[in-house]
């Protein structure tokens, strides 16, 4: 074998060793690309489930907080037509029934007193209950949000442990192969060189 054919196939050699070495890379670097695009695309569905479940208990608050109101503005016009009328039967009967109109006037205070505090309890006893609720949903949703968050974590260490153990046993195949070709040069050169002239 001649000098030029020995340093043809040397650089052959070496072509085809950074060749390989180009493509190894490369793909660790498109696999490491799509692990990581998968992990963005996992935590916006996250933060979007998030967004949907916040949304809901904001739109269920406020349809509490509205039937709340709608019925204290219908108890407001209920006690407004009553003391309507009651005003009315006090112009009339104002001579002969001042006895009558205490009495009556007493009875519809207490009565009055007591539906104003059946109101502020039931009041009370719904706030309470959506504030229960509202602290449950927030719970389960920071411990959905945690469990999903861990098991991305799992998952990315796993990748990660993964890749690392390919591009660890392809850089040791690389190196034997490099050893392989540097034994190769070295009896090629002790061959050539060490011929007798």
């Amino acid at each position: 074998m001649t000098d030029t054919q020995s340093w043809t196939l040397i650089i052959g050699f070496l072509t085809a060793t950074f060749t390989l070495l180009g493509i190894v890379t490369t793909s660790f670097h498109r696999v490491l690309r799509s692990e990581i695009g998968s992990l963005r695309s996992e935590i916006g569905s996250v933060r979007s489930e998030m967004g949907v479940e916040v949304g809901s208990l904001r739109d269920v608050m406020t349809t509490e907080v509205g039937s709340l109101r709608s019925e204290i503005g219908s108890v407001r016009s209920e006690m407004g037509a009553e003391v309507g009328s009651l005003r009315e039967v006090m112009t009339t009967e104002v001579g002969s029934l001042r006895d009558v109109m205490t009495t009556e006037v007493a009875s519809l205070r207490s009565h009055v007193g007591a539906e104003v505090g059946s109101l502020r309890s039931e009041m009370g006893a719904e706030v309470g209950s959506l504030r229960d609720v509202m602290t449950t949903e927030v719970g389960s949703l920071r411990d959905v949000m945690t469990t999903e968050v861990g098991s991305l974590r799992d998952v990315m260490t796993t990748e990660v442990g993964s890749l690392r153990d390919v591009m660890t046993s392809e850089f040791r195949r690389i190196d034997q192969r490099l050893d392989h070709l540097d034994r190769d040069v070295q009896a090629l050169t002790k061959h050539v060189f060490d011929r007798p002239a």
